[in-house]
């Protein structure tokens, strides 16, 4: 499941750049047991027959064929499902905006729920595509705004992110 979070640097905010995208890297890294956990814990409790391939053979068959972060986003869905041994690919990308215009569509969507002030990312967007492993055909897309109602913080939102994920994942659905 390749994961990929994008910063947006901040007018405001006086983070340099590379800053920035070293943190993404990281939030990315800590992201991805958190997805996989949250769909294997769903599979589990439900008793669903799909299986997700464990965290550690697939970073241990990244490292082998020598499969960088930025080599991993040029690889096509069909070329890593091979190499990984799988049906499917899961992506995953979460970018954090911080224009003020999404700034403000988050604040104004929170308020409806409730009369704070926007906490946790400013705003963006998450998108999570499954893609046929031998063809590349997209199968299913998960689309996401960025509130204040999905945490405080780019941990909690992730987590959260992952509930509502793992809920309209469509092989978790009854036939």
């Amino acid at each position: 499941m390749p994961i990929e979070i994008v910063i947006d640097q901040d007018a405001h905010n006086h983070t340099p750049y590379l800053d920035l995208q070293y943190r993404a890297i990281i939030e990315a890294k800590n992201a991805y047991p958190i997805i996989f956990a949250t769909l294997q814990k769903e599979k589990v409790f439900n008793h669903y027959s799909i299986n997700f391939q464990d965290i550690g053979t697939t970073q241990r068959l990244l490292t082998e064929n020598n499969i960088t972060p930025d080599s991993l986003k040029k690889l096509s869905p069909s070329t890593l499902a091979s190499l990984l041994g799988v049906d499917a690919i899961i992506t995953c990308n979460i970018i954090i905006i911080r224009e003020e215009k999404l700034v403000a569509e988050a604040k104004l969507f929170d308020n409806f729920k409730r009369s704070k002030g926007l906490i946790g990312p400013s705003a963006g967007t998450a998108t999570v595509h499954i893609y046929n492993g031998k063809t590349n055909e997209l199968l299913w897309q998960f689309e996401r705004l960025l509130t204040a109602g999905l945490g405080h913080n780019i941990d909690e939102t992730i987590f959260n992110l992952s509930n509502c994920l793992a809920l309209a994942f469509p092989y978790f659905k009854p036939l």
